[in-house]
């Protein structure tokens, strides 16, 4: 992650791994604007396209309390604690071409049973009304009110008490990718649908 300093409002910058595209923070000191995602335009240009708000003007890009992950080449999560309180917000950026789609809804196209590639006791449940995660020997239940939906190929589902946020990436190949919303876990897992 790149940093470039200005006390008032630093830029942060993360580029993707063949760098073709980049993730740039501009956090702010004012409360109301909070801080802003930039999206290159015209090779030189920048503009908004997204906000990151906290609590009580915590500077969390200042002070390292987030963290910036590539999923693929062209999707990439930015989640960061949003004050003094811990909690964690995802956003995901989505550089994939969109063919003219503006908007898609994830959790309704993924509707059904999945299970994880590399390990079929971690599953996905999406049939009931509600969203069931059995993930490393614990169930947790998710409602489609708690999905945040971001993009059109990717959700954050945000649990409550003891239940863990997760993303969901959709893949170019018709499998989804899971992974936890946290500031330490790096891994994302390759989900497929059940026959």
């Amino acid at each position: 992650m790149g940093y470039i300093k200005d006390f008032k409002s630093p830029l942060f910058y993360s580029y993707s791994p063949s760098e073709e595209h980049v993730v740039i923070i501009k956090e702010t000191d004012d409360p109301i604007k909070g801080s802003y995602g930039l999206t290159m335009a015209h090779k030189i240009f920048v503009r908004i396209t997204d906000k990151f708000f906290t609590d009580d003007e915590y500077r969390t890009f200042s002070k390292g309390t987030y963290k910036v992950r590539w999923i693929e080449e062209d999707i990439a999560t930015v989640t960061y604690l949003s004050g003094n309180r811990n909690k964690l917000i995802q956003h995901i950026y989505d550089y994939r071409d969109f063919n003219g789609t503006s908007y898609f809804n994830v959790l309704g196209s993924i509707s059904g049973k999945w299970v994880e590639k590399d390990n079929e006791n971690n599953k996905l449940d999406l049939t009931s009304g509600n969203i069931k995660l059995d993930m490393n020997g614990a169930t947790y239940f998710y409602y489609f009110g708690d999905a945040d939906e971001q993009g059109i190929h990717g959700t954050v589902l945000y649990g409550a008490e003891g239940v863990p946020s997760v993303s969901i990436i959709l893949n170019d190949d018709n499998t989804i990718s899971v992974g936890l919303v946290s500031l330490n876990s790096e891994k994302f897992n390759t989900y497929v649908r059940e026959d």
